[in-house]
């Protein structure tokens, strides 16, 4: 749905490669909060809300955020 998960429900696991080596596994288990933002480097409104995004972030203490994105890794540098 693109209405997400409901309030509360858990995500489901999720294991990605990290842009700078390793894994991540931050979408399951006990923890913080965790808002999870699907990008593509092809998507206009994605580009548009990326500087958003970058000033919003600074002000996020009270869960953690990861930008999953598509494609290559050499594709990506410029958003770590």
């Amino acid at each position: 749905s693109f209405r997400g998960l409901p309030e509360g429900a858990s995500a489901p696991a999720l294991t990605l490669p990290l842009l700078t080596g390793g894994d991540w596994n931050g979408a399951s288990g006990p923890g913080r909060n965790r808002l999870v933002i699907f990008w593509s480097p092809d998507c206009p409104p994605c580009l548009r809300m990326l500087p958003e995004l970058a000033v919003a972030s600074r002000d996020w203490s009270s869960f953690d955020a990861v930008l999953v994105t598509n494609g290559e890794g050499d594709e990506h540098q410029a958003l770590l």
